[in-house]
């Protein structure tokens, strides 16, 4: 994330009220005809905190210890890394060819509090009334991508499907 401020001043549930990115996964059908109701929701914030707010199974609310985050930051912002052990998602199937919804959200502010919230869909968050957008699942890694310089053909691709 590109950002001439880092601001990372909040922790546990709030860190969506700081420099913070929040990622949605949902059911297929919620992706791609209504709002997802039921989702899991998870936040990951600039100084590498994890928080899961909404969750399926119902263990919501809490520090996700089952999610790895690392986040560094630069003098033109930040990166932040994840893995989810996506065992812990039990409503969602995760094998080759599957379609889950999916909703990237990133954060800003320069003060105290969240100044402004860019999404996939344009929509605010929680607003997923025309739906989700979509990942597909493959059957194998990814190997050998260098991300560098790449970023904007990877997110216009996610974008078109």
């Amino acid at each position: 994330m590109k950002d001439d401020k880092i601001v990372a001043n909040k922790d546990g549930g709030n860190i969506w009220n700081a420099d913070a990115a929040e990622i949605f996964f949902t059911l297929p059908q919620a992706a791609a005809t209504h709002a997802g109701t039921e989702h899991y929701q998870f936040g990951l914030s600039a100084k590498g905190q994890r928080w899961n707010w909404c969750n399926m199974d119902g263990t919501g609310q809490r520090d996700p210890t089952y999610v790895q985050v690392a986040a560094t930051q630069a003098a033109d912002g930040y990166t932040i890394e994840a893995a989810i052990d996506y065992s812990n998602m039990k409503k969602l199937a995760f094998k080759a060819g599957e379609v889950l919804g999916f909703h990237p959200v990133l954060d800003d502010t320069d003060a105290t509090d969240r100044e402004l919230q860019m999404t996939s869909t344009g929509r605010e968050a929680h607003d997923q009334s025309k739906g989700y957008g979509q990942v597909t699942l493959l059957s194998a890694m990814v190997t050998n991508v260098d991300p560098k310089g790449k970023a904007s053909l990877a997110w216009g691709a996610m974008k078109a499907k």
